[in-house]
């Protein structure tokens, strides 16, 4: 089995993608609460997409319940959270503060095929990249359920 863990707004990109790859459940987490570790089975793999949780949850998620943990993100902030946990063979890092964790996320998921435009447009605008096309896109998607996992599925 796998899961998501994401933050609320813009993990639902990269849950839709992780969707299209098979992941079959995910829970939102917004940092303000416990991180769910109750939704987390032994032996899980888990990708944490636009978060960096505690280096005790951590060592909980790698250690105790002996999980595949994928990390993928841009901010700098949480890269180096995560560089701070010590290397493990169950943890890979994909990190790279250029380009969206959508677009990090596609890429992936789906290293052998283009990233679709609502993908590269909203982790544009995502990563503050913001040219005519990334506007008119944004702009577009307002009258749309952007906070519903199933419209970025269809977008993509």
């Amino acid at each position: 089995m796998s899961i998501t863990i994401s933050r609320p707004g813009a993990g639902l990109v990269a849950e839709a993608i992780a969707n299209l790859a098979g992941v079959n459940y995910n829970v939102s987490w917004g940092y303000y609460g416990d991180f769910p570790l109750h939704k987390i089975h032994d032996c899980e793999t888990v990708y944490l997409l636009g978060l960096a949780p505690s280096p005790t949850t951590m060592h909980h998620l790698l250690d105790v319940l002996r999980c595949e943990v994928i990390f993928i993100d841009c901010r700098d902030a949480n890269i180096d959270e995560m560089k701070k946990i010590p290397p493990h063979d169950k943890l890979q890092l994909i990190c790279d503060e250029t380009t969206s964790m959508e677009e990090l996320t596609w890429k992936y998921f789906f290293p052998d095929k283009g990233v679709p435009a609502a993908v590269d447009l909203y982790g544009r605008y995502m990563i503050w990249d913001l040219d005519e096309e990334v506007i008119k896109f944004h702009y577009g998607t307002m009258p749309l359920d952007t906070y519903n996992r199933d419209t970025w599925t269809d977008l993509i």
